[in-house]
This record gives structure tokens, sequence and C-alpha cells, in this order.
């Protein structure tokens, strides 16, 4: 009844695989969507402490699966792959916005 434990790899070679409970509509549609709705609500988005950042997937983690006992920590696969899908969602959804804004703009202006 302890709490489980995985072995610590370098964040980049985390996948799904490693995760402490199945990759599925639960960690996907309830997990990853939960934490995505906490991280948007944060002062700075760009800069959320990482101890900060644990707790709340600790909090989530907890909510999501209450039958599991894991223990979220910045080296483990739970925050290496949240923290990638973090990153691959402002960073593509950031830069698509900016220049859909840009191509609006410039196309709104006389020709003049």
């Amino acid at each position: 009844e302890g709490y489980l434990c995985e072995a610590i790899e370098k964040s980049s070679k985390y996948a799904t695989k490693y995760l402490p409970i199945p990759c599925d509509q639960c960690w996907s549609h309830a997990f990853i969507s939960t934490t995505m709705l906490w991280y948007g609500v944060q002062k700075n988005v760009w800069n959320v402490p990482t101890e900060e950042f644990a707790s709340a997937l600790q909090r989530i983690f907890n909510v999501v699966y209450p039958d599991v006992k894991y223990m979220v920590t910045p080296a483990g696969s739970v925050f290496a792959l949240v923290s990638r899908s973090i990153y691959w969602y402002y960073s593509h959804s950031f830069g698509s916005s900016a220049l859909a804004m840009m191509l609006h703009f410039f196309s709104s202006l006389d020709d003049d």
C-alpha cells in the first residue's frame, strides 16, 4: 500500500509508456485538460515556479486518480510529460494566433 516508484529518466526521454497509470481517455481528457485549465489562470504562464506546478499536479492527480498512490516530482514522468504538453500548446497556439492577427491587420489596410 505504498507509493508507486519510477525510474528517473532524462525528461526528454519520457513517453506515455512511463506513466504510472494507463495513458487513456482519463489522462488526456481529465488530467491534461484540468492541468491546462489550472495553468491558464496563472498570473504569468511563462514563469510558473516548479514547486508550485508540481504541487498543483499532485492535487490534480489525487482527484483524477484517487486510487493511485503516486508522488509527482519535477524529475518524474507525469511532470515531464505535462510540461511538454503545455510547452507544445503555448508555443504553437501563441505563434498561430500572432500570425493570424498580423494577417488580419495587414489585409485590412487600405492600398493607398
